[in-house]
């Protein structure tokens, strides 16, 4: 049975295949990004210098490419970095991009990923954190907080282990982050740039819900329809005065039928 044939793999009734081409296509890229700098530019670091996040020079050179091609480099003495991350976008990406459509997804990734980026770089004075960042953290947590709201109570292993819900999960990792950044806990991890990336994750999905509530109460009516006809309200005028002079029998039924649609059309 392979890993998007189980049951904690499917979001509902949304199919996963269609989704998994973008996926593997980023899988790909960060893989590729991961041999070039072990292979080519381990000696001297160059593929890092020039495209990992260095707060200072996002600030003062406005190098903001760095928040984009950041992403895409993992740190070459941990191979598990780069496995975890995208051992999660391998799991739950297709689930979610079968659901968002391959080019909403690709934007989705990019946005959070440049979140998380962007949160490093201006909570870094706070913080104190201005050394290099590279990886795809930040990208991954938006797609985990996403793909939560979608299905909070799929069973998932927790570091290969520990089963829990998927709503569970998530908060004890955010939870992690959330205390690192409070008690500022140096660990060479960039626990900012993650809390970024959730909440673009959480920002995207609930802008998603509101987007499709209103597409489900349709668009407001034109103008010229929400407001009464002068003459259908001139009408309505007239009758009520004859009303008020020789009471409700003073009205023909013609008049009486009109006076319902008018009353029905003024409500509506």
């Amino acid at each position: 049975m392979g890993i998007h044939d189980r049951p904690w793999m499917e979001p509902g009734p949304s199919p996963v295949r269609p989704g998994a081409r973008v996926v593997y296509a980023l899988i790909g890229v960060n893989i590729a990004c991961y041999i070039l700098q072990v292979v080519v530019f381990r000696q001297s670091g160059g593929l890092i210098r020039q495209f990992g996040l260095w707060p200072q020079e996002v600030r003062s050179r406005f190098a903001i490419w760095q928040l984009v091609t950041s992403l895409f480099l993992h740190d070459p003495s941990s191979p598990l970095h780069i496995f975890f991350n995208m051992f999660v976008l391998y799991a739950f990406g297709p689930a979610v991009a079968a659901r968002m459509g391959r080019t909403r997804f690709l934007l989705f990734y990019l946005v959070a990923g440049v979140a998380a980026s962007a949160t490093y770089v201006l909570l870094g004075p706070l913080t104190g954190l201005l050394r290099v960042a590279v990886g795809a953290s930040g990208a991954i947590l938006g797609l985990l907080v996403y793909y939560t709201f979608l299905n909070p109570d799929a069973p998932v292993l927790l570091f290969f282990l520990i089963p829990m819900r998927m709503k569970w999960a998530t908060v004890l990792i955010i939870g992690v982050d959330v205390v690192a950044f409070t008690t500022g806990t140096s660990d060479q991890i960039a626990h900012t740039a993650h809390l970024g990336g959730a909440l673009a994750g959480l920002a995207w999905y609930f802008a998603e819900r509101h987007r499709a509530a209103r597409k489900r109460r349709g668009p407001p009516p034109p103008r010229a329809e929400r407001e009464a006809d002068p003459s259908l309200l001139e009408e309505v005028d007239r009758l009520l005065d004859k009303i008020r002079e020789g009471g409700l029998d003073s009205l023909s039924e013609k008049e009486r039928r009109f006076l319902r649609e008018a009353s029905r059309r003024i409500r509506s």
